[in-house]
């Protein structure tokens, strides 16, 4: 009976596929409105037929673009050919690694080229830094081309002929040993006048005598290589050039162009090598973190982008996954893609949305504090507790350091928790019923203290009481420990600034929040709502009005 209804199941599964989309998961979502098929799981992946390449090879009429696994050498592979004509090629990458270093033996490359016919075939323009060898020896090239300053002459070309024209009455060049021999006949027949000191110069070997302004150079000897290992001179007949001259080139370094050593290259060569793999057309890499624009990524982050020209897609993620990020760095981002979704990002101290919670707008009070604002729903609150001393008008608001008075009185007042105003830094002022209820008002203008009903709207947005603490608690270290289920989703950063009974004892900093509600129950009491660091609960009753609890505001 079992098996009928399995295939029942089965016939009912193939027959939905053929007219509808498949999904495949474990959280019953839709199936991406682009894809016919959606396998969706954070925990495991997806087997796709194994078999030998033998058995491979019998599949008949395999479709094009058929995938499969095989087992003799752990490859994946693909029919790129048509079902009459298979095709079988591997689809992840040939290039193996070993070390640092990068190698294929599966065949032939070609660049520019679509068939290859040696191991490396290439179409077009090299362009290359370094020695070209062969089996190791350095492979001698011609020269590509030699320019001459007059009289100096080169034929150009990979051989060039660098040459000196014979001088005749017209042209600058060398003397012949005949011409030689004819000019110092002449010379010897030369007789000179009385020479002055000032109609000559002597400059250079022995008993150098040239007129002056004028200098007469005759180089004759070889043109000779050194200090190079890249470069052979070779020309034709007739080659005159001073002796000792060399013609070098240079090894690069940082300021200069040049050839590049063996020893440079290994260092070069080492750079040069890619720990990126490839997987057909796509490429990844998860040895470690990843810098651009960066060379030190910061440990928080798996990649980190510097550019001032362009934008980045973040990783997307559930709020658990987000809050799981150990030492998150101050500015970084992710998209949160469960309720309340959107972009958030911390600030060093905690998580902040800024997508669904809208705006930062801020507000000031009347002693200048500045507040950050959120919007949570349709309302926009202020994201820490009031600390304000005066009335919106200005009246300053009685500072009660004497808490044995708090249960006798009857109109405005606040306090610090222990008396210590270092602590309003952190977890506001604590005020009594009678001060939020002042007709003065303790919210800056445009602001008010929320009502019962419009604390309900607030929880009734974040899913209800019961889990709504959550979203709302900051996940500062300011909550003792468990601080259970604290997210900040909302942009609400509630702190446990604990409160003050009747008889002026201070209790339950950093275990609870107190917040007054603008609505009284009677003339006695007034509704609070209070945050706990065991649960997710938002509690919600009714105290007597002299307890100072902190306080937030709501815009009108």
């Amino acid at each position: 009976m079992k098996k009928i209804s399995f295939l029942i199941a089965l016939l009912l599964l193939f027959s939905n596929a053929i007219f509808a989309q498949m999904g495949i998961n474990t959280d019953n979502s839709a199936p991406d409105p682009s894809a016919m098929l959606d396998v969706k799981s954070t925990t495991k992946g997806l087997l796709i037929p194994r078999m030998t390449l033998t058995e491979r090879d019998a599949i008949s009429n395999p479709a094009t673009g058929l995938l499969i696994f095989c087992t003799s050498n752990n490859q994946y592979y693909s029919n790129k050919g048509s079902p009459s004509t298979p095709n079988w090629m591997m689809v992840s990458s040939q290039w193996l690694t070993t070390g640092s270093d990068i190698y294929f033996t599966g065949g032939k490359v070609g660049l520019g080229i679509t068939n290859p016919v040696y191991l490396l075939d290439i179409s077009g323009d090299i362009n290359y830094s370094g020695t070209l060898r062969k089996n190791g020896i350095p492979v001698v090239m011609g020269i590509s081309g030699v320019t001459a300053t007059l009289p100096l002459i080169s034929s150009d070309g990979q051989n060039p002929n660098i040459s000196i024209s014979q001088a005749t009455s017209l042209v600058d060049g060398f003397l012949s040993h005949t011409d030689w021999g004819t000019f110092n006949a002449k010379q010897n027949a030369l007789t000179f006048g009385n020479i002055s000191s000032g109609d000559i110069a002597i400059t250079g070997g022995n008993g150098a005598v040239i007129g002056s302004g004028t200098v007469l150079t005759i180089n004759k000897g070889s043109l000779t290589e050194s200090g190079s290992s890249v470069l052979t001179i070779t020309g034709g007949s007739g080659a005159l050039l001073g002796t000792g001259a060399t013609i070098q080139v240079k090894q690069a370094n940082a300021g200069q162009s040049g050839y590049l050593s063996s020893a440079d290259w290994s260092s070069f060569n080492s750079k040069v090598s890619s720990q990126w793999v490839t997987n057909g057309q796509n490429i990844s890499y998860n040895s470690g973190k990843v810098g651009i624009g960066t060379s030190t990524p910061a440990l928080s982050a798996i990649l980190e982008v510097a550019s001032t020209n362009s934008g980045v897609l973040l990783p997307r993620m559930t709020v658990s996954q987000r809050t799981s990020i150990s030492s998150p760095a101050t500015g970084l981002l992710v998209y949160q893609t469960d309720a309340p979704a959107g972009f958030y990002f911390f600030n060093g101290t905690k998580w902040v949305g800024l997508t669904d919670l809208g705006s930062i707008s801020g507000c000031l009070d009347y002693d200048g504090n500045a507040y950050p604002t959120f919007m949570i729903g349709t309302q926009e609150w202020m994201g820490e507790n009031l600390r304000v001393t005066h009335y919106r008008d200005g009246t300053a608001i009685p500072d009660v350091t004497d808490n044995t008075l708090w249960g006798s009185l009857i109109t405005g007042a606040y306090c610090w928790y222990n008396n210590d105003q270092s602590v309003n830094a952190k977890y506001g002022i604590l005020y009594n019923w009678y001060a939020v209820n002042d007709s003065r008002k303790l919210c800056p203008a445009g602001w008010h203290v929320p009502s019962d009903a419009e604390w309900t709207t607030l929880t009734t947005y974040l899913g209800g009481e019961s889990i709504a603490a959550g979203k709302m608690k900051s996940v500062s270290a300011l909550w003792i420990s468990p601080n259970t289920d604290a997210t900040n989703n909302s942009g609400f950063s509630g702190f446990p600034g604990g409160y003050c009974n009747t008889t002026g004892s201070f209790n339950y900093l950093g275990y609870y929040g107190y917040w007054w509600s603008a609505t009284e129950d009677n003339g006695t009491y007034a509704w609070y709502r209070n945050l706990i660091y065991v649960n997710s609960y938002v509690g919600r009753n009714y105290l007597y009005k002299a307890y100072g609890f902190s306080v937030r505001c709501v815009r009108d």
